[in-house]
């Protein structure tokens, strides 16, 4: 009987897509059954492995849920904070290594959709959450495989920024913005235009921490907002600079 079983489970093949778990067995396989029991052991073991795959892959989506927006689809900011922590030990890991100066920075992006109370107001709440979905999708594609983008709450976003130098973070928020408001939201027969307004933070060195980085990239979006929207603002990249905006 435990032949039987161990060739089972060698012939047996489980392959696991987004939609289904298919059993497969190869074709040259004979497995002889000497008894009921024997038969019995092997479809317990077939459902026990069935229901084993299917509880992975029930705990793999309810990891997704409990990390991701479901409007958007993007990171949620449970799961941004832990990657800005993450990143955080990084840089700091990186700081005392002169051979690549560029690995030790970051940066962060605080964006802020642009009269977002106004499309909810004479729109309706369904064109509200068509555009939050559609500036996600517009936003994302504008990233790199490093970056991350989160919806950090209502109609903002944060992108983190990886190895990323306060002048190269103000370049891609520049593109996003333009990109955004080159894209806008195709609704029936009319456009929405719509664009953002986006606060760039980098980080300053070892006596950096994560809540001045988020406050200095805050302080410039409401920078932006002040200055007209639809435009990027930068925070100051000098620790003298940053602490006197932050007093």
């Amino acid at each position: 009987m435990v032949a039987a079983l161990m060739l089972l489970a060698r012939s047996v093949r489980a392959v696991v897509s987004p939609e289904t778990v298919t059993f497969e067995v190869e074709q040259n396989t004979v497995l002889s059954v000497g008894s009921s029991i024997t038969g019995l052991v092997a479809a317990l073991v077939l459902q026990m492995s069935l229901v084993s795959l299917l509880v992975l892959r029930l705990v793999g989506r309810l990891e997704r849920l409990s990390r991701h927006d479901p409007l958007t689809a993007l990171l949620n900011r449970r799961a941004m904070d832990e990657l800005l922590a993450q990143e955080e030990q990084r840089v700091r890991r990186m700081a005392g290594r002169d051979d690549n100066a560029t690995a030790a920075q970051m940066a962060v992006l605080m964006i802020d959709i642009d009269h977002f109370k106004r499309v909810n107001d004479l729109q309706g709440h369904v064109a509200g959450d068509r555009a939050l979905q559609h500036l996600a999708t517009v936003m994302a594609a504008q990233l790199r495989e490093i970056d991350h983008l989160a919806r950090w709450g209502g109609e903002e976003f944060l992108a983190l920024l990886p190895a990323t130098r306060a002048d190269e973070a103000e370049a891609l928020a520049e593109r996003l913005c333009e990109r955004v408001r080159s894209l806008p939201l195709a609704r029936d027969d009319s456009r929405l235009m719509l664009t953002v307004s986006v606060g760039v933070s980098a980080w300053l060195g070892p006596h950096d921490d994560l809540a001045a980085l988020l406050t200095r990239a805050d302080r410039a979006l409401y920078t932006a907002k002040h200055d007209g929207r639809d435009c990027v603002r930068v925070a100051p990249s000098t620790p003298a600079l940053a602490a006197v905006r932050q007093a």
